[in-house]
């Protein structure tokens, strides 16, 4: 896709980072116990268009996302991923806006100077960090059986059937093995949230995410929330970019897996391909030096040097040895 065509896709959005006045446009407001970024007009949460290149190897898009079982709940779970500037000129400037004016957002409810989870400013480039939770609260529980006669209960099988309400995406959900017991707990109170992925028009199922992700130039709609944070003695601002929607533009390669990872320890060494000898591009250090004729030497034009032998400061006086005989 041209990166035209990418531009013309997000810039009749109304929050597109590309328009003018954006900041004028939106506003803070509670919503719970968080800060919701809100279109003024509308009074609706504000969803921001850029584009992005998602950052190879550092995206959490599988049926777990982040969570690993080590830390958090299974409930608590969410997709991440990291992005970075697009290597197209125009849509890095993009970018660099979107920076800027989540920066500027941040700016206008912080409470401390510590600002977590939404900007990485700390290293050369820029990124910005999206996730979504991979599991909404359920507004109304699915009842569970009560009675052991009613998993035997012809009239109870009846009763059951019309009080379970899990939709199939929840109930077919693919987690591994080792959380199902967990999530068999949970699932009744809540329901899977899937990642909104779409490649074209076309809605990417689960399973492919990762791949089609993992270094994808996509187009990012990315809503922003503010909680203030007290732990013990801690205190910090959590901003939290939530993914409401990924285009992907160009389908991502990833960075390529070594060899020496790759390969299987008990086939022995790596070794090089047979009759392939690696052989390093060409640089200008490694061309052969070019002779130039020879020529007499120039005459000096420097100036002579304060710590010359031969020169002496007198006040504010510079003379050489042949002024002072």
């Amino acid at each position: 896709m041209k990166i035209q065509e990418i531009i013309d896709s997000m810039k009749d959005f109304p929050f597109f980072v590309g328009r003018d006045n954006i900041v004028q446009a939106i506003k803070w407001e509670a919503v719970g116990n968080s800060s919701v970024v809100f279109d003024r007009v509308n009074n609706e949460e504000a969803a921001f268009v850029f584009p992005v290149q998602i950052t190879p190897n550092r995206l959490f898009v599988g049926p777990l996302g982040a969570y690993s079982g080590n830390v958090g709940t299974l409930e608590k779970a969410k997709y991440r991923m990291t992005c970075a500037a697009p290597n197209d000129p125009t849509l890095r400037d993009m970018f660099q806006t979107a920076v800027e004016l989540f920066g500027t957002l941040e700016g206008q409810i912080v409470r401390t100077g510590d600002r977590r989870y939404l900007l990485e400013t700390t290293t050369v480039d820029p990124h910005i960090i999206a996730s979504l939770a991979v599991f909404d609260k359920r507004t109304v529980s699915v009842a569970p059986y009560r009675y052991l006669e009613d998993l035997t209960s012809n009239k109870a099988t009846e009763s059951a059937s019309s009080q379970s309400t899990i939709d199939n995406e929840t109930q077919s959900y693919p987690i591994p093995n080792e959380f199902r017991e967990r999530y068999d707990h949970i699932k009744r109170d809540y329901e899977v949230n899937l990642l909104p992925v779409y490649s074209r028009k076309r809605f990417v199922p689960l399973e492919e995410t990762s791949d089609l992700l993992n270094g994808a130039l996509a187009e990012l709609h990315l809503s922003v929330t503010h909680n203030y944070i007290k732990k013990g003695e801690e205190r910090f601002d959590s901003f939290n970019g939530n993914i409401r929607q990924i285009v992907v533009h160009a389908p991502g390669s990833g960075r390529p897996i070594s060899p020496y990872k790759r390969k299987n320890l008990h086939e022995g060494p790596l070794r090089p391909p047979a009759g392939s000898p690696y052989r390093p591009p060409a640089t200008s250090s490694s061309r052969a030096p070019v002779e130039s004729p020879s020529r007499p030497p120039a005459a000096s034009t420097s100036k002579p040097s304060l710590e010359s032998p031969s020169i002496k400061v007198k006040g504010k006086r510079i003379v050489t040895s042949s002024d002072d005989e």
